[in-house]
């Protein structure tokens, strides 16, 4: 594509962009503005123009700078990559200029120089100083380094042999991240994150009077905004005013001052940078260039969204042009608003306007001109929607298809299953027609696809449309099923049936409202009280139940769950206490006893752990490396310690539950402790009740058939899941990204260090997973489950939730709400896999036996040995 930009001479040499990550506008302005940023409040009342930057989600570092300085939104299929890098490369402000100079940290400056272009300068700091601890101004010193390494280099610069610092077109950009780490740390309205704020303020003040003092020519532009607000409990990437609305100041060459705030789309900054100091406008950007904060005149300005009009036209070209070379004659349909009156035309009409000096008209026409821009280019960017929910939706219902009749084939016994096939009739008309509608459709697939130069991904999903074929090989096994269906309390199972489909529907809408998944619960309750006689201490249990419920039901965003809680973790270090005394008089062998000791001294450990670190993070003197160590041995030892008890089934499952509870307790915040202690306590407990329920059994042979593929184990699958969902949601969390905080690991690491803290983060959402599952175990132990059944059938459960979700995705209004319905729908999409993982870990804290695995060990390095020698 070519790159474009105005002809005229641009308003400014150079521009300084000033960006405090994680700065919101409402910590900025206000009453407070004049002792939080004094220097600011200056520039705002007296010197240029101000007002809102809105973001689009998710609020996170990476794509808050590539909208900044590139002038895109990202494709949500950036959300696999982390923060580390953009999954396309991609033009920005900084390839553009003549020169650039960029200080910060290295994982946003680094962004903008992956071809290592020679005029573009890049200086950052070490990511260990990125410290999270709450020390003392520890967030503040990385505003610091980078005001002090700018001070350095233009103090450096020779004045009378000035090359590339003196050139026009210059940017220097300043990433300043105290503010977020402030954020994460301390929270924003704390007195920390405030003096981060003085800091800055006084930073900016010094580096612009440093330029204007180099210079001296006043035709520097400075620009000052954020790339992401904050929530009040100290984290961001979802959509709330807090985290998508950051301030906006803009002073010096090209601005005139004004006395009303503005409101500008973040994406919009890279095109204004780019006309301010006359360099092309990123190619990729989708920026529209905001015109009344410019001071110039008419002429100017027209010509500066012409060019604005032509780099959109660029990309507008280029998607038309690569689907139509993609596309079948026939079947190609170009977007509908250029066809009376093409493109090209509007072009030579804005051009024309331009040179007849109609310049406020010509401005309109390009403003209209774009808006049909960036609707073609949208337009052309979904051209293969309904295409490929085709293919996926015909897919999962094959394969759903499928998995129902490995289910079948799976209850059923092989002498019944050939009676059946031998002596029901079997409709064959129905069942030819069946199958050549299958292969019929199989076909038409094939055709749309191979018939058209489509992408390589589109030819997988295509793929996954012979799932059909599976399908068809089995039709006599289902035309079969519902043969008997027909014949046996059809009505039961059919209500049964309908009954699935609607907790199944409640689970999906528990994603949106978390409130749904407590009416699963009631449910749960209500059929256990039909069997209330197989619970020793029912209405203990119902306690617990209901205390679970009204946790989870409490809001999720409070400042009880979001901070430190030390009533809740004394109150359920009081409730673990009462629970040890209990459960070791339930053991029969000393050695367990003995291993109980250990795990609840280190739970106890854990909870004094907890507090002092929280302590000493709030009193400002950090993690201190003896609480550190401690926990890192907590978090690496506790596992071990269910591997040295007896096998006896409900022993393991509290040794197993204890030790999971180690680490949780090292990073839970606000009622999380009282919470996990009752859901424990119910997951026991419903692993006791399905234990201890009658397996009733069916003397018809065709009832078997029917009735076993809606038995007790469909309906444990189907509460485990509900129990899962339960533990993710009780807890506060939610289907966004701002619902997780760094601050979880204080414990463990104070530093930046991304993976560690991804991967202990990752650690706290499995641990209540991981304790669903080893009650699972449990059960399909005591009552002889088969493991492969019952895993088709929660696969069958999640499939159905998947097709739901995939009807949730947009690719159309805010980033919040692509962002989170892809996400969902991705999330639903790993939690089997997810489970049979998680799933082997809770059979090796539930079955293997220690003594066992530790003579393995001393075999193995004796024939080792013995080999050597």
């Amino acid at each position: 594509m070519t790159p474009h930009k105005s002809s005229t001479p641009p308003p400014a040499k150079r521009v300084v962009l000033f960006v405090a990550d994680g700065l919101r506008a409402s910590s900025l302005y206000g009453k407070h503005i004049k002792l939080r940023a004094p220097y600011l409040s200056y520039v705002v009342d007296y010197m240029g123009v101000w007002g809102i930057s809105h973001t689009q989600v998710p609020t996170e570092s990476r794509p808050g700078h590539i909208a900044l300085l590139a002038g895109f939104n990202e494709d949500p299929s950036a959300i696999t990559r982390g923060w580390k890098s953009n999954p396309v490369e991609f033009d920005s402000v900084i390839n553009q200029s003549a020169n650039a100079w960029c200080w910060g940290s290295p994982d946003i400056v680094d962004l903008f120089n992956k071809d290592n272009l020679p005029h573009i300068h890049l200086h950052s700091y070490d990511a260990t100083m990125q410290d999270f601890s709450g020390k003392h101004n520890a967030t503040a010193k990385l505003d610091t380094w980078v005001f002090e390494q700018v001070k350095t280099f233009v103090n450096t610069q020779n004045r009378s042999s000035c090359t590339d610092f003196c050139n026009n077109g210059n940017i220097l950009f300043l990433h300043l991240l105290g503010l977020d780490t402030a954020g994460h740390s301390l929270k924003p309205e704390s007195i920390g994150y405030i003096e981060n704020i003085k800091v800055v303020d006084t930073g900016v003040k010094d580096i612009v009077h440093l330029i204007e003092n180099y210079f001296n020519d006043n035709m520097t532009a400075y620009v000052f905004t954020a790339d992401h607000g904050m929530t009040d409990w100290g984290s961001h990437g979802d959509g709330s005013k807090h985290e998508t609305e950051v301030p906006f100041i803009a002073w010096g060459a090209g601005f005139s001052h004004g006395s009303f705030a503005v409101n500008i789309e973040q994406i919009n900054i890279a095109a204004l940078l780019s006309a301010l100091i006359g360099v092309n406008i990123p190619i990729n950007s989708l920026g529209i260039i905001p015109l009344d904060l410019i001071d110039s005149t008419d002429y100017n300005k027209a010509d500066i969204i012409y060019a604005n009009t032509l780099q959109l036209y660029e990309q507008y070209k280029k998607k038309h042009t690569t689907i139509q070379a993609s596309t079948m004659k026939l079947t190609f349909r170009p977007y509908s608003k250029f066809l009376d009156f093409t493109l090209e035309q509007n072009l030579e009409l804005l051009e024309t306007l331009i040179k007849e000096g109609d310049y406020k008209e010509s401005i309109n026409k390009a403003y209209e001109i774009i808006a049909l821009c960036k609707e073609g280019i949208n337009y052309y960017l979904s051209y293969y929607q309904n295409v490929l929910l085709f293919f996926v939706t015909f897919g999962f219902v094959g394969w759903i298809s499928y998995l129902f009749i490995c289910i079948i084939k799976f209850k059923m016994l092989v002498d019944n299953t050939n009676r059946i096939l031998q002596f029901n009739k079997i409709n064959k008309k129905a069942l030819k027609i069946t199958s050549f509608i299958i292969y019929g459709l199989l076909t038409f697939v094939c055709i749309l696809v191979f018939a058209q130069s489509l992408p390589v991904k589109y030819y997988v999903y295509c793929v996954f449309c012979f799932t059909w074929l599976a399908v068809g090989k089995n039709l006599k096994i289902l035309f079969a099923f519902f043969s008997v269906f027909g014949r046996y309390n059809w009505h039961r199972y059919l209500y049964s049936a309908a009954g699935y489909v609607v907790g199944i529907e409640l689970l999906v809408r528990t994603f949106f409202v978390r409130d749904y998944i407590s009416l699963l619960l009631l449910y749960y309750f209500w059929k256990c009280y039909n069997d209330k006689h197989i619970y020793k201490d029912f209405y203990i249990w119902l306690i617990d139940l209901i205390t679970v419920i009204g946790l989870a039901a409490c809001p999720v965003i409070l400042q009880l769950q979001t901070e430190f809680s030390y009533r809740s973790a004394f109150l359920s270090l009081l409730l673990w206490i009462d629970s040890n005394s209990s459960i070791i008089k339930l053991l029969l062998s000393v050695s367990d006893k003995r291993v109980f000791v250990v795990q609840f001294g280190f739970l106890y450990l854990a909870f004094i752990n907890a507090i002092c670190v929280n302590l000493t993070i709030t009193y400002g003197y950090g993690l201190l490396l003896v609480n550190q160590i401690i926990s890192w041995i907590l978090l690496v030892v506790s596992p071990v310690l269910p591997l040295l008890m007896s096998t006896k089934l409900n022993n393991r499952l509290w040794s197993a539950i204890v030790t999971l509870m180690v680490p949780y307790t090292l990073m839970a915040v606000g009622y999380e402790h009282l919470f996990m202690h009752f859901f424990v306590r119910l997951i026991f407990n419903w692993s006791l009740k399905e234990a201890a329920r009658k397996h009733k059994k069916s003397s018809s042979i065709d009832a078997i058939l029917v009735e076993q593929t809606d038995d007790r184990s469909t309906r444990t699958c189907f509460y485990m899941l509900v129990f899962l969902m339960f533990s993710y949601f009780g807890v506060g969390n939610t289907a966004s990204v701002s619902s997780f905080d760094p601050m979880w690991t204080r414990c463990f690491v104070t530093v930046f260090s991304p993976y560690t803290m991804a991967i202990l983060i990752l650690i706290k959402l499995m641990i209540p997973f991981l304790i669903v599952l080893c009650g699972f175990r449990s059960i399909v132990t005591s009552i002889n489950g088969h493991l492969y059944n019952s895993f088709l059938t929660l696969l069958l459960f999640c499939d159905f939730m998947v097709i739901r979700f995939l009807y949730f995705v947009k690719n159309e209004g805010s980033w919040l709400e692509i962002g989170i319905s892809l996400s969902r729908y991705i999330a639903v999409n790993v939690t089997t896999i997810l489970l049979i993982i998680l799933y082997q870990i809770a059979n090796a804290l539930t079955t293997i036996n220690g003594t066992a695995l530790n003579v393995t060990l001393i075999n193995l390095i004796n024939y080792i040995k013995v080999k050597l020698n």
